[in-house]
């Protein structure tokens, strides 16, 4: 094959690739330079997010609860049967499900406390997992 032929169309190709992204870094360059900034959102939307957001952290820790207790039976079960592998796995899944019980509970307690002066929001009362 004679590479000449495929300079062109490759030359094309690069140049056109070159004026595209060069077109797009001038039109996020125009849309960002307005100057203007976005208004502050009203109390009534922010109170409506935040009760939004704090009842779905509540009904997914009401469910790691839940999926607490199913693995400690199963690991309790497992640890009879004399499975120690298993025993050893679903304690290592139980660290997990804690750990994320600390994120989602540290979640609701910034959430708590950015908006507590403004909205009705329940105060947090931590709940250990067992």
């Amino acid at each position: 094959m004679n590479l000449t032929t495929f300079r062109k169309p490759l030359a094309g190709i690069v140049l056109a690739g070159g004026l595209l992204v060069s077109g797009a870094g001038i039109a996020s360059a125009e849309t960002g330079a307005t100057g203007a900034t976005a208004p502050e959102p009203a109390t009534e939307q922010v109170c409506r997010r935040a009760a939004h957001l704090w009842d779905r952290l509540e009904t997914f820790d009401d469910h790691l609860h839940d999926h607490y207790r199913q693995l400690v039976e199963r690991r309790d079960n497992a640890a009879a049967a004399g499975h120690t592998d298993l025993a050893a796995k679903l304690t290592v899944r139980l660290e997990k499900l804690a750990d994320r019980h600390e994120r989602v509970e540290a979640a609701m307690v910034k959430i708590h406390d950015k908006v507590a002066d403004k909205c009705a929001i329940p105060d947090v009362a931590p709940t250990p997992l067992a």
